[in-house]
């Protein structure tokens, strides 16, 4: 089953208010397919939080309990989306516009703001995942997000050199890579950071630090608080 293909499927078999939909395909054959998702005005929560900086605490909150529960719907299904990150996550309303208006209190302003998940371009099903193990599992997410022993195997394998920051990135094989749920619930953890902090908790390449440095940090736990 092929990339997009395995997304389509994934996408119809989903229902969950907090994960994007996908309400049409068009497929135009000559290797064009075009997918019509749900419209979220708000842009993606990277560019949100790059904005704004950091969330006050009880809008981080909420946000970060509609990321678990979409995540956790996934996981039902036994899907693993393995590449959670801000600019995959899109926001239902435009929070610039909510942060400039005037009526009613802070609390209530962008009370109708929702986020989805989206893009699974890279998820895969748990089942899949256990099989391919037989043979290697490709490694695949974006480094700032990645879970310490995702990176340690990576670094172990040398399947990752070198890398931009906020970029998702694929390797070669290795049976040591275990891609499974707790990979996914760390990018949530290193999200909600993202949310509260303004920042990445170990940096990034727009810092200087190559994947090398990210790993480092990453395997070791070494959070920037500032």
């Amino acid at each position: 089953m092929g990339n997009l293909e395995r997304e389509v499927r994934m996408l119809q078999e989903v229902r969950h208010p907090s994960v994007v939909r996908l309400l049409e395909v068009f497929d135009e054959g000559a290797d064009s397919i075009f997918l019509v998702t749900q419209f979220a005005a708000g842009g993606d929560l990277f560019d949100a939080v790059a904005a704004e900086g950091a969330w006050p605490e009880g809008r981080a909150k909420t946000a970060i309990f509609l990321l678990l529960d979409a995540v956790a719907h996934l996981h039902r299904l036994g899907i693993v989306h393995r590449d959670i990150k801000p600019e995959n996550i899109l926001l239902t309303c435009d929070t610039k516009s909510d942060a400039g208006n005037s009526h009613g209190s802070a609390e209530t302003r962008g009370h109708h703001e929702s986020l989805l998940l989206a893009d699974l371009g890279f998820a895969r099903y748990e089942t899949d995942l256990s099989n391919s193990r037989q043979n290697g599992v490709p490694l695949c997410g974006t480094p700032e997000y990645m879970a310490p022993e995702i990176v340690l195997a990576a670094r172990h394998a040398a399947l990752v050199k070198t890398g931009g920051s906020q970029n998702s990135v694929r390797g070669n094989s290795s049976s040591l890579l275990p891609v499974d749920r707790a990979a996914d619930v760390w990018a949530v953890g290193v999200v909600a950071f993202v949310v509260l902090g303004g920042y990445l908790p170990f940096g990034s390449a727009d810092d200087g630090a190559d994947n090398e440095l990210l790993f480092e940090r990453i395997a070791v736990s070494a959070l920037s608080v500032e």
